[in-house]
């Protein structure tokens, strides 16, 4: 049900990022982000290029319902994703977003560039150099998917003798935060806000594991 990344698999990830783009739940129910492909471009298809071995894909009856997706080198990713990802996120911002849906445009705008460095300093990125992102489809969750994708990602980690990693989430995501915690993450950094705004008592969350304990 595990499978390791393939390029054909490009549009369900797609499709998945943005069914899961508000606090893992369905970013078409509400007003806040129309482009799929521009939101696909910010939060998953630059790893899926950049580092295809750590990205998975879970499958059932033919159908991709879930991913996890990330690096072993968040820094080395990040400088890499200034240099090929954004230009072409710019690009289809003015040329196409900003006329298609304002509202997108105006989003983007806000949480188009990479983590802030005050949050992901380097004394967080020698201990936990990797990170992820993993979502699933809001039918299929609860049912030990994401514990099959996270387990597939570390062991691709351990094999390459990875210290730590880390992982972003928010406050809203209750789903999120206690299946982390579970697997025994703990609570790195915390910030007020996050990436929608969603006002006030919302924390953007920053988690981290180490690997070699």
């Amino acid at each position: 049900m595990i499978e390791q990344y393939k390029e054909k698999y490009k549009t369900d990830i797609i499709e998945i990022c943005y069914k899961t783009g508000f606090y893992g739940e369905d970013l078409s129910m509400f007003n806040l982000f129309k482009d799929k492909k521009l939101f696909a471009m910010r939060f998953v298809l630059h790893y899926t290029h950049f580092q295809p071995d750590y990205c998975f894909v879970y499958k059932e009856n033919n159908k991709v319902a879930g991913y996890i997706i990330g690096t072993d080198d968040t820094k080395k990713q990040e400088a890499d994703f200034l240099k090929t990802m954004y230009p072409k996120m710019l690009l289809r911002m003015y040329l196409f977003t900003w006329w298609y849906s304002i509202t997108s445009f105006r989003n983007i705008k806000r949480f188009s560039k990479p983590n802030n460095e005050s949050v992901l300093d380097d004394t967080l990125l020698d201990t936990y150099p990797a990170h992820l992102h993993m979502n699933v489809l809001p039918g299929y969750q609860g049912r030990g998917i994401g514990q099959q994708l996270l387990d597939s990602f570390m062991s691709a980690l351990r094999e390459k003798n990875v210290a730590g990693i880390h992982l972003g989430t928010s406050s809203e995501n209750k789903k999120a935060v206690p299946f982390y915690e579970k697997n025994n993450f703990v609570l790195l950094r915390q910030l007020d806000g996050d990436m929608w705004g969603m006002g006030t008592g919302v924390k953007s969350l920053i988690y981290g594991l180490r690997l070699n304990e």
